[in-house]
């Protein structure tokens, strides 16, 4: 454990599969005691998740346990007499301020945040602090520190929800028209010296026309002006990556959805443009989630595109917008 701020020790482990990880989370769960804080840390897709399958288990609580992305916390009673599981995810908080509005220190629980460090760390007195990192052969947990990291700033407007990213800083606004206004306050609310962005990227959709155009336009303009490369991402592929396995679906209005299917966070089939009822029937069973499900809610989960999402992506698509549609209006012969 690791008491207050000193560390009382480091300990290295390589694990070669998923279900080992889960095997570790299950021995470590079954040592955790009420009081005790977990703070896990690692890219996306390094293993934090399948870590927490396994506490739970080795805790005894009702499952099963999965990301908290788009509830950041969630409980699980004790079906052993034990103590509850805390499973949150800081993720989308920008601040040690936003997380302590959660009031998640309870002695009576186990508190497991993914993304915890530097938002989670005056939680406790008794903390484990876990950082994930993948290995040719596994995955490695140590504490190390990481290499400095590309200034990028990150560009999502293929929604309703007009979203920016700079390190850890994000902001937005759900506006349905207005993007253009929105989207140059935004950026100088994220970038404190423009001289700073060494990368843009930008979700290029699938999404409506005029807002789309936006943040493609404003990302091509920066990259022409500042020098610096930009590239495009499917816009849903970092909710999809945040996901890992289930359907990500936008609205395309007209009566229809945005619908791309992933598996393990990588993009398996579409996006495509169909009706929500085509989206059930095409996939019984899997997991929904994007902001379409707020304009039908019998899809699934609602959450929000996120610009944060797409530092995680690998960008290698032209910044030009991806409409899917042809246009309604064509020129005449």
């Amino acid at each position: 454990m690791v008491s207050g701020d000193s560390p009382s020790a480091i300990v290295e482990r390589e694990v070669e599969t998923a279900e080992a990880m889960v095997e570790l989370g299950r021995l470590l769960g079954m040592r955790l005691q009420a009081g005790d804080v977990v703070l896990l840390s690692g890219d996306l897709g390094a293993g934090k998740t399948t870590l927490m399958r396994g506490v739970g288990e080795g805790l005894g609580v009702r499952g099963p346990v999965t990301s908290p992305t788009f509830v950041i916390a969630r409980r699980h009673p004790s079906q052993v007499g034990g103590p509850d599981l805390i499973h949150a995810d800081a993720y989308r908080l920008g601040s040690a301020g936003e997380f302590e509005d959660l009031d998640l220190d309870d002695d009576t629980a186990v508190v497991c945040v993914e993304w915890g460090r530097d938002r989670a760390e005056g939680l406790g007195q008794r903390r484990l602090e876990i950082d994930i990192e993948p290995t040719a052969s596994g995955h490695h947990h140590r504490n190390r520190p990481r290499g400095p990291a590309v200034s990028v700033l990150a560009i999502d407007t293929s929604t309703a929800h007009c979203t920016v990213a700079f390190g850890e800083r994000r902001a937005g606004v759900v506006a349905p028209t207005g993007h253009a206004e929105h989207l140059a306050e935004l950026i100088r609310e994220v970038v404190p010296d423009m001289a700073a962005i060494e990368r843009i990227v930008v979700g290029v959709g699938p999404g409506p026309y005029t807002g789309l155009r936006v943040g493609v336009v404003t990302a091509a303009t920066m990259s022409l002006a500042l020098g610096i490369p930009a590239a495009g991402v499917c816009s849903l592929d970092g909710l999809g990556r945040r996901l890992g396995d289930g359907v990500v679906v936008t609205d395309a209005r007209r009566r229809e959805v945005f619908a791309a299917q992933y598996e393990d966070g990588r993009r398996v089939t579409g996006p495509d443009v169909l009706p929500p009822a085509v989206v059930a029937d095409r996939w019984p069973g899997v997991r929904v989630v994007g902001p379409a499900v707020q304009r039908y809610p019998e899809l699934g989960e609602f959450a929000q595109l996120e610009a944060a999402d797409l530092l995680d992506v690998p960008a290698d698509l032209p910044v030009h917008p991806w409409y899917l549609r042809e246009p309604d209006a064509t020129p005449a012969p």
